[in-house]
């Protein structure tokens, strides 16, 4: 009876080890991160008022076909402890609240390259503790059955006064 277990055993053993040395014929490249496609960068500590057009601007160029998804998100700089959780290490994190909020604009077809939004407060989120910034991301892979591959990147941070 053992001698038939160990058998057993020895059969995924070498299996794996056979697919472990087709491993590098394989030809498997890693995944190199492509440059962040939104252009468009505020100046430091810029601040604008409601009313206000701002243009959020990217580059077509090396992207695939498909839509630009913006965000405009906001939150504290300086955000606010709520509480504290034990993190994976037993150590105890700190739970942060950034009271902040998000709008999501209409997708843009990617060759358009640009977006003008008005400006709005989000969450009522104004003043130079709060700080807002424009987040872009579109689709690098589509598959039917899901599991969809993304990039995303982010302008710097702005500030909206009410």
């Amino acid at each position: 009876m053992a001698l038939s277990s160990m058998k057993m055993l020895a059969l995924p053993t070498l299996l794996l080890a056979g697919a472990a040395q087709a491993l590098p014929s394989m030809n498997l490249k890693p995944r190199v991160p492509q440059p962040c496609a939104v252009t468009t960068m505020f100046p430091d500590g810029a601040t604008y008022k409601p009313g206000d057009k701002i243009t959020i601007e990217w580059s077509a160029d090396g992207l695939p076909g498909g839509d630009m998804h913006l965000s405009l998100q906001s939150g504290l700089v300086t955000p606010i402890i709520t509480g504290y959780v034990r993190g994976w290490n037993g150590q105890l994190v700190p739970t942060l609240d950034f009271k902040g909020g998000a709008v999501f604009l209409d997708p843009v077809p990617i060759e358009n390259e640009k977006l003008e939004w008005t400006i709005e407060v989000v969450a009522n989120s104004t003043g130079d503790e709060y700080q807002y910034y424009a987040n872009g991301w579109y689709y690098t892979h589509y598959n039917p059955a899901g599991g969809d591959s993304s990039e995303s990147c982010s302008t710097n941070n702005f500030h909206v006064s009410a």
